[in-house]
């Protein structure tokens, strides 16, 4: 009995020395989907999910344009040990499709996961709108655009380009306002009165030029300037002082300008006028040879290419000159049928009646002619007396109105 006891003891002795311990391996793991794909990054990772009994003392993932890349590739260091692990991939080439493996290492080599392929985006012309446009005048228009992105490309010119036929492009009109992304705003010069416009905006990258939506306008049409008429002021006898301000030439030259005048309202340039220059802007007109006591109407005015154009009406009224000798034609008789003044006065005879008059010297000495109706320079007579002496005068047109100057 003593000696099975002892052969037992050495055969479990013989087996407990024979038994073997695990070895230890490389690591396991497995490769994250790639996500926050660009033109040029992307973000991958990876789980390390057991350290094969050794320190893992490297991980991260490696990519190529081949299947199977290796840590011999493009790769990421993300640090040591196991667990989830996120890497950023960068110095990608835009429109290209790419392998990625994760991977670690420890002191028996290293092991990489399962492999995962994704494309990187294309790169493209710029994304971009169309500014509204404003300002629009004869010659002259304000739009601009937005650059939202240069799709992967640097954008190296922008701005507007615009046309008389649909679809512009930059090989017609356009503005060059810049670089990069973001708003911009354009001055479009040049342009035609009354006419429609076509325009867009354009971004130009490395890949190309590229146009944002399409807005039409109409250019403002020509038209006779605008201006305003100043008051009169400084007013005599004979003289007053105007003007006016040429606000806008609307789209022509303003060729001339000055004040018209009239003892009828609605004054224009075939009567009476000054000449003040041209251009816009406020000028300055002196009247002259007016009648004092006289009611008048000015007008500014101003002409283009289009037309002369006239300011609000202004009325005034000379004063009156008392130094003068005045005999009123009214009713179909002289008032004062007979007036006395010294010697080298003057006499003014004004009709005042709803007929023509004349005012005649009996010995045929003096004529005013036919004296009209109104009540401005046209309807006057003045006449000089230079000597001593009675003088009987009459209306050649009505027999019976006769009148008497005595000059002493």
């Amino acid at each position: 009995m003593k000696h099975t006891f002892i052969l037992i003891a050495m055969i479990s002795a013989l087996l407990s020395g024979c038994k073997k311990t695990d070895p230890s391996t490389v690591p396991s793991l497995s490769t994250a989907a790639v996500s926050v794909i660009t033109f040029n990054t992307a973000t991958g990772g990876g789980d390390v999910t057991a350290d094969g009994k050794e320190v893992v003392t490297a991980r991260g993932v490696c990519w190529s344009t081949s299947t199977n890349p290796t840590i011999s590739n493009s790769k990421t260091s993300d640090g040591a040990g196991t667990g989830v692990f996120v890497s950023s991939l960068t110095g990608l080439s835009a429109g290209t499709t790419y392998y990625i493996r994760s991977y670690a290492t420890n002191s028996i080599g290293t092991a990489y996961g399962n492999e995962i392929s994704f494309a990187t985006n294309a790169l493209k012309t710029a994304a971009l709108t169309t500014t509204l446009v404003t300002g629009i005048a004869t010659t002259t228009a304000v739009s601009g655009g937005n650059i939202s992105g240069g799709n992967g490309s640097p954008v190296t010119d922008r701005g507007v380009c615009w046309n008389i036929a649909t679809n512009p492009t930059i090989t017609g009109s356009h503005t060059s306002d810049g670089n990069g992304t973001g708003s911009f705003t354009s001055s479009l010069t040049g342009l035609s009165p009354g006419t429609t416009y076509y325009v867009r905006a354009f971004a130009t990258n490395g890949i190309g030029t590229s146009y944002g939506n399409e807005i039409t306008f109409v250019t403002s049409p020509i038209q006779s300037p605008t201006l305003t008429t100043d008051a009169v002021t400084l007013i005599t006898f004979s003289t007053a002082t105007s003007g006016g301000n040429v606000t806008s030439d609307n789209g022509s030259p303003v060729t001339a300008r000055g004040v018209c005048w009239s003892i009828s309202p609605g004054a224009t340039i075939a009567g009476t006028h000054t000449s003040d220059g041209s251009g816009t802007g406020v000028f300055v007109s002196n009247l002259t040879g007016l009648i004092d006591g006289t009611l008048y109407y000015v007008r500014s005015y101003a002409t283009n290419g289009i037309g002369t154009a006239y300011g609000n009406e202004n009325s005034f009224t000379t004063v009156l000159n008392p130094a003068l000798y005045e005999v009123i034609i009214q009713s179909m008789a002289f008032i004062p049928q007979t007036i006395t003044v010294p010697l080298n006065a003057t006499v003014r005879w004004r009709n005042k009646d709803n007929v023509a008059h004349t005012v005649t010297s009996d010995n045929a000495s003096w004529d005013s002619g036919n004296i009209p109706v109104g009540n401005g320079k046209s309807s006057t007579f003045s006449f000089p007396f230079t000597a001593v002496g009675t003088y009987h005068y009459h209306c050649a047109l009505h027999p019976m109105m006769t009148g008497t100057v005595i000059v002493q």
